[in-house]
């Protein structure tokens, strides 16, 4: 029986509904039901709704002994519903960015009664250019419940697949240009992050990877952030590959903020080039990544950002910008060496630790005390240059996938 502003569908003798209020039969209570929302779509029109019923999250929810009904809504980004969609990350996350989807995404809603539990979005992607075949994607994942929170990660799964993804990855939030990965705990005792966070580090409860991997993803590819606190300290193997570089054509500038657009085009480039090698890359356009851009230009140091050029044509840059989350007295810190990149025309190695070295000095000379290598790939070559440096771990990082 459904009341209110509902649509009920008869599966096999159990009615189940979408919005409004809802009552189901008693012996339904050990399972979890849901309907196929392409139905719904094509016998109502309506926005695409999935029902389940959890007897441990009713439990948990009341005490009464009285039904509670999950629902989990999918919709796109147009639908008025989105802006709920964002509010759960201000609840969870408060003070963080809001990440909006990218337009061919779907978002996902766990609700109980009218209070909204967990949020997912799903996509697919075809043309990841080093993964064949059709991946699934599940981005912007927050949950308050982590019951809810499975039962909707379950859901998406099923979708994905039943959509021809063969297999599944998250989180991402679109593709790698864009946030993924979670940030994980050191211990299974830890009851927060420690060291706090840094800008532009993914941020999530210590309890996601597990709700994941309780759904049956694993990490399959892992990521490291190191920190350096002996700014003073210069390393001289790193100054002599400078000095060759050098002695080979190579000049080091830092970014020239009155060439801005060039110079970022420049980098644009570069960074699309020396990614592409790398798991679900996926190539954007120059007004996308100019567009992610944009909320760090007011924070930006132009003698953050180190170039390599050699005869006019950037082979390498690393990209670094203050720690805002850092700010103590007044001022941040910490840097964070956010990207490091060199064109396949040089050896990595003979540009990226010159480049580290240069930031270390500069970020000493302009008062920092330390500087954040962030989530560099843990079979990236750049962790290779680090070995000229004592840099201390500071967080780990995964990428998760199933397949069914």
């Amino acid at each position: 029986m459904v009341t209110g502003d509902a649509v009920a569908v008869s599966f096999t003798g159990i009615q189940c509904c979408c919005r409004g209020n809802h009552r189901v039969h008693r012996f339904l209570l050990p399972f979890i039901v849901f309907i196929e929302t392409s139905r719904l779509l094509i016998r109502s029109g309506l926005p695409e709704v999935i029902v389940f019923h959890d007897q441990l999250s009713a439990m948990k929810s009341n005490g009464e002994g009285r039904d509670s009904m999950v629902r989990i809504e999918m919709f796109p980004q147009q639908d008025d519903r989105y802006q709920i969609f964002l509010q759960l990350r201000d609840k969870i996350m408060p003070g963080q960015p809001r990440m909006e989807i990218l337009p061919e995404t779907l978002c996902l809603l766990a609700w109980q009664d009218e209070h909204c539990l967990a949020r997912a979005s799903v996509t697919i992607v075809d043309d990841f250019r080093s993964v064949e075949g059709s991946v699934g994607i599940i981005g912007h994942y927050e949950a308050t419940d982590p019951n809810a929170g499975t039962e909707l990660l379950r859901i998406a799964q099923k979708r994905l697949t039943s959509r021809g993804a063969e297999h599944v990855i998250g989180p991402m939030n679109g593709n790698i240009w864009m946030p993924y990965r979670f940030a994980l705990p050191r211990g299974v005792r830890d009851t927060d992050y420690q060291p706090a966070f840094f800008l532009g580090e993914p941020q999530n409860s210590m309890s996601y990877p597990q709700q994941w991997e309780a759904v049956g993803f694993i990490p399959t590819h892992t990521y490291q952030s190191r920190i350096f606190t002996q700014l003073h300290q210069q390393s001289l193997p790193a100054q002599r590959i400078g000095d060759r570089a050098v002695k080979g054509g190579v000049t080091f500038t830092s970014f020239q903020m009155d060439r801005y657009n060039m110079q970022l085009q420049a980098i644009f480039d570069l960074t699309a080039i020396s990614f592409e090698k790398y798991p679900y890359f996926k190539a954007i356009q120059y007004h996308e990544f100019r567009e992610q851009m944009e909320p760090l230009r007011d924070i930006l140091d132009p003698e953050l950002i180190l170039l390599a050029w050699y005869e006019d044509v950037l082979v390498g840059f690393l990209f670094a910008y203050p720690d805002m989350l850092s700010v103590t007295a007044g001022s941040p810190k910490r840097v964070v060496a956010k990207t490091i990149a060199t064109a396949s025309s040089v050896s990595s190695l003979e540009l990226t630790a010159p480049l580290v070295d240069k930031i270390h000095q500069v970020a000493y000379e302009k008062g920092y005390e330390s500087v954040i290598h962030a989530l560099s790939y843990d079979n990236n070559e750049s962790l290779l240059a680090m070995r000229h440096f004592d840099t201390d771990l500071f967080r780990r990082y995964a990428l998760y996938e199933w397949r069914p």
